[in-house]
Formats: C-alpha cells, structure tokens, sequence
C-alpha cells in the first residue's frame, strides 16, 4: 500500500501481532497495550549491523513522528542484499554498527519511533543502492481454522500469517 511509493520501501511490510483479530488489549490508547510493543525483533539471517540507531522517543498512540525520528537497525546479508528495521524502541539497541549477527539473535525491541502511529516492525531487503528488493519469507497462513505451512514464498497482502506466536504469559522453567 503506502509504502509503494518509496523507492526504499516498494517492497516493505509492516508486521504486528494480533490475538483474535485486535492488535492491543483494552483501549489501546497506551504503547504497552499493543501486542507487538517491546517483543523482540530478530536477525533474519547472518549478517553484519551496518548501522543501528535508538535515541529518537516512542511516539504516543495516534500521534506520528517524522520519517528520520525512526530508530532503526541495517544489516548486511551478504549478495548485495541488506536488511531494514525500522521504528524500534527507544534505548532497546542489542547490537551495533559493526557486530556480527547470527540469524534469530536479537536485534532490537518493537517500538513507535518516527513516522508511526502504533507500535509495529517495519521490515525492508534492499539492494546495496537502498532500492527495496521481494524477499521470501516462510511463515504460516491461516486457512479457516488451520494454519498452513509456507516456505520461501511472499508475503501475501491481507491474510492473516504468523512466523511465531509470543508467549501471552511469562512462565517459569521446569
């Protein structure tokens, strides 16, 4: 949709978790009501950080900063092929420019930073002259009731997906 416009972003996603079909508990009106605020955002492969910034604050529910306030983490995957994070917490930085990142390693927290109405990830693969490139991704497609499995394909645009389900509770090791 918005993003197609934008030659860095032709081919980004904004991802955030909903639990029956809401994307926040209660009113919404606060960041920490929003399912997707504050869960990890992870390396989508190993890589490089060839930039990451967090010192931009989280803007309040409805309310949209600018396009350079975004915090944000760039990695490089190699081929030509880089990784964007965009609107990540304030002060929630696991790496930096320069660290070496394995794939599913923490990167960062979900945050509202920059132009942003709700806590989200925005997540781009651009080429090395930041032109956004298709990547594929797998994931799980709700079909009815059951979820089916998908492996390096797009994402599709207004479905339902997941590539995992975060805890809805904190529970102790056994």
């Amino acid at each position: 949709g918005h993003h197609r416009i934008k030659h860095g972003a032709a081919f980004a996603h904004d991802l955030v978790i909903t639990r029956n079909r809401r994307r926040y508990s209660g009113t919404g009106k606060r960041l920490e009501d929003h399912y997707a605020w504050g869960q990890p955002i992870v390396a989508q492969a190993d890589g490089i950080v060839t930039a990451a910034a967090d010192q931009n604050p989280d803007m309040p529910i409805g309310q949209s900063g600018g396009f350079n306030n975004a915090n944000y983490v760039g990695v490089y995957y190699g081929a030509g092929i880089q990784g964007f994070y965009g609107h990540i917490q304030k002060d929630s930085l696991k790496v930096k420019a320069g660290d070496k990142v394995k794939k599913g390693q923490t990167l960062a927290l979900v945050g509202n930073s920059g132009a942003s109405g709700t806590p989200h990830l925005h997540f781009t693969m651009t080429d090395m002259s930041s032109f956004s490139v298709k990547g594929r991704f797998t994931y799980e497609l709700r079909r009815g009731t059951k979820w089916l499995q998908v492996n390096a394909k797009d994402l599709p645009p207004n479905q339902i997906i997941r590539s995992w389900d975060p805890p809805t509770t904190t529970s102790q090791p056994k």
